[in-house]
């Protein structure tokens, strides 16, 4: 046997033997990230918004879901609802507020320094039977620093939601996306 085939067997053996996962990359630079639903209690047809807060380490930042520019659409944060029955997304991904533009040559990017919230509409089914519901959502943030940026790790988050009540009318702008989702 190689010393190079040696030497990777070796590695390999000492980091499963170690608990360490094998490819996945820690999210350096993450301090905490947490999924809510507001409001937490719910009708069936009302909308609600997923809010995920992200807290970064002291001189880190992270990317908005969408850029200003085209040529930076490598720079984003990807954010998606697990898609389920009982709860539809409606509309786009609101990226925090504030954040600074920088500019690389002529490319211009929006970055947010220390984290943000990110928010999306859902609207509860209308069909949905009473009870706790968990969401379910998956974040993937691109994390820097002024030197490098770290392989961005799915996050994968949960929140819990109390649907009660007699269902309520589908906001006008959301039920035709209402009602193409309850057909499929």
């Amino acid at each position: 046997m190689n010393r190079s085939v040696w030497a990777w067997s070796w590695l390999v053996c000492v980091l499963v033997l170690s608990g360490k996962p094998l490819l996945a990359a820690e999210t350096k630079g993450l301090e905490s990230i947490t999924l809510k639903v507001e409001p937490a209690n719910a009708k069936p047809g009302e909308t609600v918004t997923l809010l995920v807060e992200v807290k970064l380490a002291k001189d880190h930042y992270t990317y908005p879901t969408q850029q200003i520019s085209p040529e930076a659409q490598l720079q984003t944060n990807r954010f998606q609802v697990m898609k389920t029955k009982e709860f539809i997304v409606v509309g786009g991904v609101i990226d925090p507020k504030g954040g600074e533009i920088k500019k690389d040559g002529e490319m211009e990017y929006l970055i947010y320094p220390n984290g943000g919230v990110y928010s999306q509409k859902v609207v509860v089914s209308p069909k949905i039977p009473e009870g706790d519901h968990t969401i379910t959502v998956k974040f993937r943030p691109l994390i820097c620093t002024k030197d490098n940026c770290y392989p961005p790790k799915d996050q994968t988050l949960s929140a819990r939601i109390k649907v009660s009540g007699p269902p309520v009318a589908v906001e006008e702008k959301y039920k035709s996306a209402v009602e193409r989702a309850i057909k499929e």
